[in-house]
């Protein structure tokens, strides 16, 4: 097993460099000799002094993995600044992409710079989607703050031949060739068109969608009203759009059975425009056997045939910036648990599925279930904040005094605890841990979301 650390071997005031590290496995960790340092060129050495340097960083800063991205995420304060940015790369030591900032830090009383910029692997939810980064901010001489910032990642469109529209006459093309720059949905004088997008998901299998919208940047092209049923492409993983197709996109894929309803405001140029919830489409779609981290999601933005009745938007390669992109919200599916309340929300118990399923019981009063993570739970203003707290049994409640639910998959020395009330009660019965111990009741109110 290998494990990386970034530093800085001079701790120079600016302009610090940053140098990974690894080690040959977490055992030798503390022994120095069994550490090798990135030389540069793919050449890694038992020598400090040949560290090479990867990029222009701070000697304060974070290096991890984000799941959601699919690449290393580097956070720091930029020296004598308050620009909290980042950098991305596939491997620890590089190539690390040019610093993108993430937002411009509170300003120090003095007027100074702020500092030990970096994030928190513990607190990100939706495998990277929301990161939290701290830094320190001086309010007085020899006094000072630290603050959290909650950052929210989304996934655009990344080529041009991820999102494409069709029409009748010019079949699917990667742009529309009447509306130059834009893909279009709906029908002006002549032509019915549909439009299709395609974002990468780094989600695994099995997990539980839990929102996902879409938001386009309107071209400000519009005509008329209508409604459309969005539906995703049944695939596993969707083969980037040729221009020159004849078939329809409605007639060249598998679609989902789920669909959702649509009626796009008329917008205009430059504002940006989301869909409704499209989790159901999502679910099927990650729910099909062959699905892996890092394939393509496509959804199917039909026709109507009705004239000047159309909204189009803007095509990625006008901008990375005005590309479409996607919020998705997951947790990741584990071993499924049977939460059982027959003996009241007090006595709620956890055990793992027996191969027979959960057992059944004669349907009781409204009951609600939720489930979060132990390593989430933290004070705010006074109260527990249960962190990334999520709906158990399907629904937000149910009459089944017993319920399946699928025991999220968690980090190294964490658990799940499990939370159930009568519905409409103003707070939970006692937590149960997923190994069917109980602590201490939880004291703060809640609401299943």
């Amino acid at each position: 097993m290998e494990f990386h650390e970034h530093g800085d071997r001079d701790r120079r005031r600016t302009g610090d460099a940053a140098r990974p590290v690894e080690p040959a496995d977490r055992q030798s960790g503390i022994d120095r000799s069994a550490w090798r340092f990135y030389a540069g060129n793919g050449v890694w050495s038992d020598n400090v002094a040949d560290a090479a340097v990867i990029f222009d960083g701070a000697d304060q800063l974070s290096v991890h993995w984000s799941s959601f991205l699919g690449r290393y995420l580097a956070i720091y304060i930029q020296p004598l600044s308050t620009n909290a940015v980042a950098r991305v790369a596939d491997h620890p030591e590089g190539p690390w992409s040019d610093t993108v900032l993430l937002f411009q830090a509170l300003t120090p009383a003095d007027g100074g710079m702020d500092y030990c910029g970096m994030a928190h692997l513990e607190l990100q939810r939706d495998g990277g989607r929301f990161e939290y980064v701290s830094y320190v901010r001086d309010t007085a001489p020899f006094q000072s703050e630290r603050r959290l910032v909650e950052i929210e990642f989304k996934n655009r469109i990344e080529a041009d031949d991820r999102d494409a529209d069709y029409n009748t006459q010019d079949g699917v093309q990667l742009s529309d060739l009447v509306y130059p720059g834009q893909i279009c949905m709906g029908m002006d004088n002549k032509l019915w068109r549909q439009m299709s997008l395609q974002f990468k998901l780094n989600v695994p299998h099995p997990s539980t969608i839990t929102e996902t919208t879409v938001e386009l940047v309107s071209s400000g092209q519009n005509a008329g009203s209508y409604t459309s049923s969005l539906r995703a492409i049944a695939q596993d993983d969707v083969a980037p759009f040729v221009p020159g197709g004849s078939a329809s996109f409605t007639d060249s894929y598998p679609l989902t059975s789920a669909t959702v309803p649509w009626t796009p405001e008329a917008a205009s140029s430059g504002v940006s425009v989301a869909t409704p919830e499209l989790r159901t489409l999502v679910q099927e779609v990650i729910d099909r056997p062959g699905w892996a981290v890092g394939n393509h999601l496509g959804l199917v933005f039909p026709e109507i045939r009705s004239k000047q009745k159309l909204r189009c938007f803007n095509d990625e390669s006008v901008g990375v910036s005005t590309a479409a992109l996607v919020r998705l919200g997951y947790y990741p599916n584990g071993v499924a648990v049977c939460l059982d309340a027959t003996g009241g929300v007090d006595q709620m118990r956890v055990s793992r599925e027996p191969a027979a399923g959960c057992p059944t019981a004669p349907p009781g009063g409204s009951l609600e279930f939720v489930f979060g993570r132990v390593g989430a739970l933290r004070l705010s203003d006074g109260n527990v904040d249960l962190g990334p707290v999520r709906c158990a049994g399907g629904s937000t409640s149910t009459t089944q005094p017993i319920v399946r639910v699928a025991d999220p998959e968690q980090p190294a020395g964490d658990a799940s605890f499990y939370l159930c009330r009568t519905a409409g009660s103003p707070d939970f019965g006692h937590a149960q841990m997923s190994d069917g111990t109980t602590p201490a009741r939880v004291p703060g109110p809640s609401a299943c979301p």
